[in-house]
């Protein structure tokens, strides 16, 4: 992600419209378009679950809805944890919080072995698991707001 940013700072200090303040419309809207299009790719690029969904696209296995079944006993985790996040109070929500955002983390290193070693199909179930559980984490970030914890 560091090389990402960097490289991201690059362009931009290429592309920038700023840059192009004297030039020719042609040049204006083309440094427009392309500065445009360098930032809606960072922004995919430096989340992990973006730029998870748009690898697995790029090395054609893309996660489309009802591409995957998706294991009763782990909806059944995520369906127990939303309805422990409905229920909590501040101080629950926050070790919630950690507990979800250690296991995105911990799905975040699994998926990048997986795409490392070509594993796709795989790659993909486990992306699919990091959506229920980005999911949730909106939840929490909702109830924390609820809550007046930002």
């Amino acid at each position: 992600v560091l090389e990402l940013s960097q490289t991201y700072k690059q362009l931009q200090r290429q592309l920038h419209p700023d840059k192009f303040s004297q030039a020719d419309d042609d040049e204006k809207d083309v440094s427009e378009e392309w500065s445009a299009l360098v930032n809606d790719g960072y922004k995919v690029l430096q989340k992990p679950l973006p730029r998870a969904l748009y690898l697995l696209e790029l090395v054609g296995f893309p996660l489309e809805e009802g591409s995957i079944d998706i294991d009763p006993e782990f909806l059944g985790e995520v369906m127990e944890l939303n309805e422990e996040v409905a229920e909590a109070g501040a101080n629950e929500i926050k070790l919630l919080a950690e507990d979800v955002k250690t296991k995105l983390y911990e799905y975040v290193d699994f998926v990048e072995v997986l795409f490392a070693n070509g594993e796709f199909e795989k790659a993909r179930e486990q992306v699919a698991h990091m959506k229920y559980y980005a999911n949730v984490l909106d939840k929490i970030f909702e109830k924390e707001t609820e809550f007046g914890m930002y």
